[in-house]
This record gives C-alpha cells, structure tokens and sequence, in this order.
C-alpha cells in the first residue's frame, strides 16, 4: 500500500507527537504542508566540496519522489541517496547508494528534484542510523551549512 510519509503535502499537525508537539525540523513550505528542515555538511575527509544531509525515513520502504531546495546556493551537481551516513564510513556511503541522479531542475524554482522513481528501496533496521537516510551533494561546492527544505514521497509496507 502506497504511504505518503515524512514532509510532503500533509499538514503540519498530523507529525504531532504524543504530548501535541510538532516537531522543531518541520518547516511550513505552501498552504500549510510541511518539509524537513537539514543542514548540510560537509563530507570528512573530502577535499572536492562534497556536502550530506541527515534525513528522517520510515525503517524500510521505496522512495517514488524527492525533492531538495536550498535555502541559500545555487544547486549545482547530483544528489546520490544512501543508507550509510558519511559520517561514519566514507566508503559505505557510496557502496550503499540506492537512488543517484537526483539533478537540478530545468523547470520550476531551482531545486534538486527527480519523480517517477522506481528502483529506490531501501531499508535502514540494521544500520548504524535507523531511519534516517542520507543525500549527498556530488559536485556541490560551496554548499557546507546552508539549510535545506526535503519533500519526499514513498511507498511503504
């Protein structure tokens, strides 16, 4: 069954937790949907302006859209999505890619975007960061700091 999770086009409200707190990373995009505010970072150990973001996920699903709009910079390169934070294993990160050649629109405000996805399945249960997922910026230099707003759609089980 196809689940749209974590910062599409859903309101705000319905990410509440528990106690009635809407969590502090949810930004309001249009009309009260909602994004993922992330903080890019830079890549240790990479000299060529490699930047990653920290992106929450459901544990194991595909992901059909993704969408990235800097808050500052101009997108420039691709976006690899990985289940291995770089971070941790620089390596890894790049061996566990499930979805690459998320490119810079040619249509619409500037932003990483790619929709249609198919072969996008992922699962994070026995990783060192369960449900979180990763975009790296290849070819993105400059980037290091600046914030970002995350919309993604995604089939889930």
């Amino acid at each position: 069954m196809a689940v749209k999770i974590f910062y599409t086009n859903i309101q705000k409200d319905r990410y509440a937790e528990s106690d009635g707190v809407v969590p502090a990373d949810l930004v309001t995009v249009a009309d009260g949907k909602c994004a993922a505010r992330v903080t890019l970072n830079a890549v240790p150990g990479d000299v060529s302006g490699t930047v990653y973001a920290e992106i929450p996920a459901v544990m194991e699903g595909r992901i059909t859209s993704f969408a990235l709009r800097l808050n500052g910079g101009t997108p420039a390169g691709q976006i690899l999505l990985t289940t291995v934070s770089p971070a941790i294993d620089v390596i890894g990160a790049y061996l566990y890619v499930f979805g690459e050649e998320i490119l810079p629109a040619t249509i619409g405000p500037a932003m990483y975007r790619k929709t249609n996805m198919r072969g996008t399945y992922f699962c994070t249960d026995r990783l060192n960061t369960p449900q979180k997922i990763f975009a790296i910026i290849v070819g993105g230099s400059g980037l290091e700091g600046i914030t970002a707003d995350v919309a993604m759609l995604a089939d889930t089980h």
